[in-house]
């Protein structure tokens, strides 16, 4: 007997591995490698992990601006590491040395302190005698009664040290410049290294004031006003 023919099948060809590129290649589906970004990133930042928090730029796009730095205080490379250092700068930013107590709320102590200095600078201002020389001298010593009164109103000198200074300017306003260079020359041997920014003002103020005002009854003894 005659048997029917066996229809042919359609034929399924395993595309070759060049067809497969092709078609990786046409496809919509295809992910661009993104090797060379990560390359770039890691040379910048110095691994290949990038953050928000190592890179500022991600951080001001994501908002993660302020959070605590994952470098533990470690120094981290990029310009997230400059930033770091910037702000401590600003934050031991110098004293002022203008005049401008009016924008300060000082204690009672400090307040006295600054009284006690600015009595004695008036007094030096309105002498007859003071000559050119006298007046360049009474500028700097006029800085160095704002740092200090300003630190004491920061709270950065210590108990022991502002009574220090309380007995100094109580002993310019009883014009006791022996007991007034004593404790200068006593905080210059234990203190000059903080608070040299006002302790060489102090000392300018303290000679102005024994050449330029009469001295006390006796050396030692304190009284109440001038």
């Amino acid at each position: 007997p005659i048997q029917a023919p066996v229809p042919a099948q359609p034929g399924y060809d395993q595309p070759t591995a060049g067809d497969a590129s092709t078609f990786s290649r046409n496809s919509g589906n295809a992910t661009p490698s993104s090797t060379p970004m990560k390359q770039t990133l890691a040379s910048k930042y110095g691994d290949g992990f990038v953050s928000s928090a190592s890179d500022p730029k991600l951080a001001y796009q994501y908002g993660n601006i302020g959070t605590g730095n994952p470098y533990g205080g470690f120094e981290r490379p990029g310009p997230a590491g400059a930033a770091v250092g910037a702000t401590s700068e600003r934050e031991q930013a110098p004293i002022s040395s203008t005049m401008n107590f009016d924008e300060l709320a000082l204690p009672a102590d400090v307040a006295t302190i600054r009284d006690s200095f600015m009595s004695v600078l008036e007094t030096l201002q309105t002498t007859s005698s003071i000559t050119a020389a006298d007046k360049r001298q009474l500028a700097e010593a006029e800085k160095g009664v704002a740092v200090v009164v300003k630190k004491l109103a920061r709270q950065v000198i210590s108990d022991d040290l502002k009574a220090q200074i309380s007995s100094l300017a109580m002993s310019l306003i009883n014009r006791d410049f022996a007991t007034a260079s004593h404790i200068q020359t006593s905080l210059v041997n234990t203190s000059w290294k903080e608070h040299k920014d006002w302790l060489k003002g102090v000392k300018l103020l303290i000679q102005l004031s024994s050449k330029k005002l009469p001295q006390s009854v006796a050396p030692g003894y304190h009284h109440a006003g001038y």
